[in-house]
C-alpha cells in the first residue's frame, strides 16, 4: 500500500518555470519557492506537472490553493485580500507527458503584510485513491517597492 504523499509522487511531480515569472521576486526558502509580491499587485509563474506514472492512463487534475493542510477536501482558504488562481484550472496529464498551468497570485490593497505558506493542491479525479498535494510556495507580501523588482 502506498501512502497519500507517495501516491501523488508516483503519479506526477511539479516543476517551476522560473524564467516565466512576471510581477514578483522569486527566491528559495528551504526546499520551497518563495515569491515576494507588493501589496495591491499581482504576479504569475508557469507551473509544470510532469507524469511519473507507469500506467497508461491519463491523470485528471483539478488545481487549487489553500493555507489549510493537505488532504482530500481541504478547503480553499487563503489570507484575506489574497487570491490564487490557476489557468487552466483542470488539466489532463497523459502518460510520459507534461502539462503546464499559469499560476496567478493577486494581493488587494488591504491584504495583510506578512509571510504565508500556501499549499498548491490538486485532486486527482480519475483514481480511486484521490491524491492531494501539488507543492508548496511561500508568499511574502510587502509594502516596500524596493523589495520587488
Amino acid at each position: 500500500m502506498v501512502n497519500n504523499t507517495d501516491w501523488k509522487r508516483y503519479l506526477f511531480s511539479t516543476r517551476w518555470n522560473w524564467s516565466s515569472n512576471s510581477g514578483f521576486n522569486l527566491s528559495q526558502r528551504g526546499n520551497d519557492p518563495e515569491v515576494t509580491l507588493l501589496r495591491g499587485h499581482s504576479g504569475t509563474i508557469r507551473v509544470f506537472y510532469v507524469s511519473e506514472s507507469k500506467m497508461n492512463e491519463p491523470i485528471q487534475l483539478d488545481l487549487y490553493a489553500t493555507t489549510v493542510g493537505l488532504g482530500v477536501g481541504a478547503p480553499p482558504i487563503l489570507p484575506q485580500g489574497v487570491s490564487v488562481k490557476f489557468s487552466p484550472l483542470s488539466i489532463t496529464l497523459q502518460p510520459h507527458e507534461n502539462v503546464s498551468s499559469l499560476l496567478a497570485i493577486r494581493t488587494e490593497d488591504d491584504a495583510q503584510v506578512g509571510s504565508y505558506y500556501i499549499n498548491l493542491d490538486c485532486i486527482v479525479r480519475n483514481f480511486p485513491h484521490t491524491a492531494a498535494g501539488g507543492g508548496f510556495i511561500w508568499l511574502l507580501i510587502v509594502t516596500d517597492p524596493n523589495k520587488v523588482s
